[in-house]
């Protein structure tokens, strides 16, 4: 990204260090309102600089796939080649093995406590009124498989995705808070299935 670039990230990288994780998903947004009126140039730059950060240690973990997920859905409309998907899906058991990734992710990225895992759960598959789906093993977590889920997901009809964020929205605070990864983690599911939803800060309850 140039020498510029470099020497004002390194900056940056200090002053964030000790940044409380809260703000995170604010600076997110307010960067890539940025980069929105970036050139066509500089935003490909960009990209091969992100890509190459996230891959650098040959994994990706949640924190970054948020990240990857928030910048695609932002602004790969403006700036690659973009198909609006087609309305597939009016009918939650139409994509239930897909919500049942989608849950059981949420679901384990605030807690490790199975009781406490499987109650997060239940409360957001209740609210879409699927009584068969049932939480996944720990060993398929996984984000390629929530990736491939969102793809599907995002061919929802706009009434079915509002009961998608709905019923994560709850999976998350079912414990009455919302941690930074938790707010984090919702914030780019509604940014990968384009329904926009008021930010939710760590902490914050639900209303």
């Amino acid at each position: 990204a140039g020498a510029e670039a470099l020497s004002r990230t390194r900056e940056l990288h200090q002053a964030m260090a000790s940044m409380d994780d809260r703000c995170r998903v604010l600076l997110v947004e307010l960067a890539l309102a940025s980069v929105s009126r970036s050139t066509s140039s500089q935003y490909t730059s960009f990209r091969t600089s992100v890509d190459l950060l996230i891959n650098a240690d040959q994994q990706v973990d949640l924190f970054e796939w948020m990240l990857l997920s928030t910048i695609k859905a932002s602004l790969a409309p403006r700036f690659e080649s973009f198909t609006q998907p087609k309305v597939r899906f009016f009918h939650p058991a139409s994509v239930k093995r897909e919500l049942n990734v989608l849950l059981s992710i949420l679901a384990r990225s605030g807690s490790r406590d199975e009781t406490g895992i499987q109650h997060a759960f239940e409360q957001g598959a209740q609210l879409l009124n699927l009584p068969t789906l049932s939480l996944e093993p720990r060993e398929s977590y996984r984000l390629d498989r929530l990736d491939q889920s969102l793809e599907v997901l995002n061919q929802c009809a706009p009434k079915l995705k509002k009961q998608i964020l709905t019923a994560a929205a709850a999976c998350i605070s079912a414990d009455t808070k919302i941690t930074s990864l938790e707010g984090e983690l919702l914030r780019a599911v509604s940014a990968s299935l384009d329904c926009p939803m008021p930010l939710l800060l760590p902490g914050q309850p639900l209303l």
